[in-house]
């Protein structure tokens, strides 16, 4: 009969051995909890830097993107734009707006709809422009041509002034000028003058500046002479030359004024209208006896008007927008970014 050998496999642990297994199942899995935690601290919540960085990029992105085609600027302030964008042939009016309150929402509104939340817990918005202002140019005075500044030809009522030593006359001269004019200057006078009796006397033809009554002052502003040997014995036209008499102002005026120069029994015979006109004065005293008078002396004033085209601001176009955006309390989170215009539109 044989014997059966002993069976040496072992069918349980021992006290011993499950005691040690126990603990160090403890330990391990004590370590795979902490990793699990620290996995979990690492993944990214809606409160965190990262959260918020994140969603103020991308809403800043959505904004430059519809900013890259506006191609009008209704209005542009620190915390909010209004433009339109024109996409497939439709046109469009985009408007954001923050009230400038921490923790507000940033607000969109596309047309005539209403206002809806953009992007929450908003802390931080704002916008910067980068304007320009194409054809901008100064102001420019241009200098006319010569033309008549007043004038008057006697026709109804004829009459002739004796000239003597003190026996004068003169015409108050104020040019209409267009509302756009910044001086005026007298380039030639014509008047009608004839001689009388001998041929001695020489008349002083004068630009004067007037009184407070339109009437010739002793302030002579430049003067040509008239001998009368120069005259004939009909009125006709003669033409003097005038240079110094320049940058009068629109609200200035003058006084044509024949005066003695060399004394005679008669210095010339001068024409005018004793019925039609205004502006007509005549002294028998000189410079001491100046009144005025019916009618209007005979006479031509040439010069030139200098006017002012002014200064062209040009319209104002923005190039891009500087956007700053943080949503949430932290500093960090922010988001800088500038959004180009393709069509640089113009603004108000």
């Amino acid at each position: 009969m044989m014997r059966r050998l002993p069976n040496n496999r072992r069918t349980a642990f021992t006290l011993v051995e499950a005691t040690v297994g126990m603990g160090v199942m403890a330990v391990l899995m004590a370590g795979m909890g902490s990793a699990v935690l620290l996995a979990g601290k690492a993944l990214p919540s809606s409160d965190t830097r990262l959260a918020a960085t994140t969603a103020a990029a991308e809403a800043v992105d959505e904004i430059a993107g519809e900013l890259l085609y506006a191609d009008w600027v209704w209005s542009a302030t620190t915390t909010g734009i209004q433009f339109d964008v024109t996409r497939g042939g439709v046109s469009q009016t985009i408007y954001y707006s923050w009230s400038g309150v921490p923790g507000d929402p940033l607000m969109r509104k596309s047309d005539a709809g209403v206002f809806g939340t953009f992007i929450e817990h908003v802390h931080e918005f704002t916008l910067s422009y980068d304007v320009f202002v194409p054809g901008a140019t100064a102001a420019v005075q241009q200098e006319s041509a010569e033309a008549v500044l007043s004038s008057f030809e006697a026709v109804s009522a004829q009459a002739d002034y004796a000239m003597t030593d003190k026996a004068w006359i003169a015409q108050h001269i104020k040019p209409a000028l267009a509302a756009d004019a910044v001086s005026w200057k007298v380039t030639r006078v014509l008047v009608k003058a004839r001689i009388h009796g001998g041929d001695g006397g020489i008349t002083a033809v004068q630009l004067r500046t007037p009184n407070a009554s339109s009437l010739p002052s002793t302030s002579v502003l430049e003067e040509v002479l008239m001998p009368e040997v120069g005259l004939s014995d009909v009125y006709l036209w003669q033409e003097f030359a005038f240079s110094t008499v320049s940058g009068l102002t629109p609200s200035e005026s003058l006084c044509l004024t024949l005066a003695l120069n060399t004394k005679d029994a008669h210095l010339c015979d001068v024409q005018y209208d004793s019925a039609a006109g205004s502006g007509l004065s005549t002294t028998s005293n000189a410079d001491a006896g100046w009144a005025s008078a019916a009618g209007a002396l005979s006479h031509f004033v040439y010069g030139t008007v200098t006017t002012e085209v002014p200064a062209q601001a040009g319209v104002p176009q923005l190039r891009s927008v500087g956007i700053r955006l943080r949503v949430g309390d932290d500093a960090s989170a922010r988001v800088d970014a500038t959004a180009r215009l393709l069509n640089e539109p113009e603004m108000p």
